[in-house]
């Protein structure tokens, strides 16, 4: 029970949980079964914890489950299928992406980060884990991404194999006989972005679409940190887990300091207290703190930063 995607990064084989997902599992392979998957892109990539994929518009809203295809839009989602024994601990883990409870469609993600990720437990149906290619799906993982975690060169799944299906066809399924060609969904979005096979570079050693970061790219402005693992799944909403999105600066308690409050942390952009000064702070934290206090990774406020702090040291002496 496993299915071959091959994608525009490299192959990953995925071993499935039929025993203790077996609704999701069918889903899934009957869609990899039709090449409902070919072509999709990786539109939500979340570096060092998942990537994600399924979803044939690429908005990170659409697509049908297997049920959906079959029966109508009233069917477009399944049931959760949760189980004690299957954990987000490990990097690896395939689960279905959804929007809330019982929404489960096409899109799915997997795990890249070696560390558990215990906010994603129960809410997302695990359903295999990669057998194969993690390498590449860490690869996918490193690629440099948008604020939205979107990566600036597309990947996408180029075809899908079904290795082994232990599943009867259901009557009305039709099965394709060969990959269909790309839509112009898939050509308006190469002509957004870099195309799959398109490199930056003449060799691609420096590209950092593919290195996740090197060449060029580590001299562009650095992106903030997401603190949350965004999962967006077809139909309603999306789910942010794990804390708030950092968003240009230094939070107090997960809220953003309004104009006018004191500083009550140290500020980024201050001259520390060193040690054997008494521990006293520097006169600028008594300040209020302004948004131009705050670290944000644009060119424009590096300019912003660099005068404050001339205007620190001035009145400092």
């Amino acid at each position: 029970m496993s299915v071959l995607l091959e994608t525009s990064v490299g192959d990953i084989v995925i071993d499935l949980r039929t025993e203790e997902a077996p609704i999701a599992c069918k889903s899934f392979l009957k869609l990899c079964k039709v090449k409902y998957y070919n072509h999709c892109l990786f539109h939500n990539v979340q570096a060092g914890a998942l990537i994600q994929t399924g979803d044939p518009t690429g908005s990170g809203t659409g697509g049908s489950s297997l049920y959906g295809l079959l029966y109508g839009d009233q069917a477009r989602f399944f049931e959760d299928e949760f189980r004690r024994s299957l954990r987000h601990d490990r990097a690896g883990v395939v689960s279905m992406a959804s929007s809330g409870p019982n929404t489960n469609g096409s899109q799915y993600f997997i795990t890249v980060g070696d560390h558990a990720q215990e906010h994603l437990d129960d809410k997302y149906t695990i359903f295999g884990e990669v057998a194969e290619g993690l390498d590449v799906a860490r690869k996918i993982g490193a690629a440099y991404c948008d604020p939205d975690g979107r990566p600036f060169r597309n990947i996408r799944v180029r075809h899908t194999i079904v290795l082994d299906d232990p599943f009867d066809d259901p009557p009305g399924l039709e099965v394709p006989d060969a990959s269909p060609p790309p839509s112009e969904l898939h050509r308006q979005q190469d002509r957004e972005r870099l195309a799959d096979d398109e490199e930056l570079g003449g060799d691609g050693e420096d590209d950092p679409v593919a290195q996740g970061g090197g060449g060029a790219a580590s001299r562009r402005p650095p992106r903030h940190r997401r603190t949350s693992v965004w999962i967006g799944g077809a139909g309603r909403g999306a789910a942010r887990q794990g804390g708030q999105v950092a968003r240009g600066g230094a939070r107090d308690a997960g809220r953003p300091p309004r104009r006018g409050r004191r500083a009550a942390q140290e500020c980024a952009l201050c001259v520390q207290a060193q040690p054997g000064d008494g521990g006293r702070r520097p006169r600028h934290h008594l300040w209020p703190l302004r948004r131009n206090h705050l670290v944000r990774g644009d060119a424009a406020a590096a300019g912003r930063r660099a005068a404050v702090r001339r205007r620190a040291s001035r009145r400092l002496l």
